[in-house]
Order: C-alpha cells, then sequence, then structure tokens
C-alpha cells in the first residue's frame, strides 16, 4: 500500500502539468507543498529558494525580510545561512518522508519530515492563503522557533 505523500506525488507527477498546483496558484494546499519540495527530491537546489518558476512562494512580509537580510549580507552569509525549506545546503538524495496539514481556508500549518543523505529532521511551514494563492509565511525548526521572529529582531 502507498504511503499518502507516495501516493500524492504519483498522482501529481502522472497529472496533466496544467493541473498540478503551480506555487502561488490557488491549486490545493498539498499540491503547492508538492510543488515546493519537487526540485529538491529531484536532487536539484533552487537558485533561490523564495522561488520556483520565477514566481514568489514566500508572502510578502516573510520575502522582505528574506531580501533585506540578503541586501544586509552584502553577497556575504546573512542571518540565513543555508536553504531553510530543506534545511540543507546540498543536496543527497533529499525526500519527504511525511507531510500533515491542519488548518483553514486562509492559514495552515504543515508539517514536513524529510530526508537529505543520512540525515533525517522535521520542518514546519506556516502557510497563508491571498490573492496570489498558497504562500509560506514562516519556517519553524527545533532549532528556529521562526525565521520571521529571528530575521526581524537581528536586522537592523
Amino acid at each position: 500500500m502507498l504511503r499518502p505523500l507516495a501516493a500524492l506525488v504519483l498522482a501529481l507527477a502522472l497529472a496533466p502539468a496544467s493541473a498540478v498546483a503551480q506555487p502561488g496558484d490557488s491549486g490545493s494546499l498539498e499540491g503547492f507543498v508538492s510543488e515546493v519540495y519537487r526540485t529538491y527530491e529531484l536532487g536539484k537546489m533552487p537558485q533561490d529558494f523564495s522561488m520556483r518558476g520565477g514566481l514568489p512562494i514566500l508572502s510578502n512580509r516573510f520575502r522582505a525580510l528574506v531580501l533585506k537580510d540578503r541586501k544586509q549580507a552584502g553577497g556575504e552569509i546573512g542571518i540565513i545561512s543555508g536553504d531553510p525549506i530543506c534545511q540543507c545546503q546540498d543536496i543527497v538524495k533529499f525526500r519527504v518522508t511525511s507531510v500533515r496539514v491542519g488548518g483553514d481556508s486562509q492559514t495552515a500549518l504543515v508539517d514536513v519530515g524529510y530526508r537529505n543523505g543520512p540525515d533525517a529532521g522535521k520542518l514546519k511551514l506556516t502557510l497563508v492563503y491571498g490573492d496570489r494563492g498558497w504562500l509560506i509565511d514562516d519556517i519553524t525548526t527545533a532549532d528556529m522557533p521562526s525565521y520571521r521572529t529571528i530575521l526581524k529582531s537581528e536586522l537592523r
């Protein structure tokens, strides 16, 4: 029997491209999360973790903080030192191992379990729904209770 995430990924892979929820569109929450992680599972690091297919996948307020962090770092490593969506700097057979979704039609909390090579971890995505569809509004891990909060407190 297929696990729910494996079945979701298989269904999305076999679906016509137009039926797959793209980041920033009004597709399903599960489709958005699947699309966010598709690049990693294909063994590729996105050039910019905050974008997919030329569209932002972060809410305006989270993206503004990320861009400010990059600007203040001036090409060096900023407060965000790696890719917070995969909790990595490199991909080694990355795969999502579990997804648990809760929330309503405007906000959602998504618990994501993952493996990257021998390392396993969990994170929580806080998503908001707006004019551009589902977007990531914050990321929480055991080591970082809120990326948005730490950026707000550390940036000048």
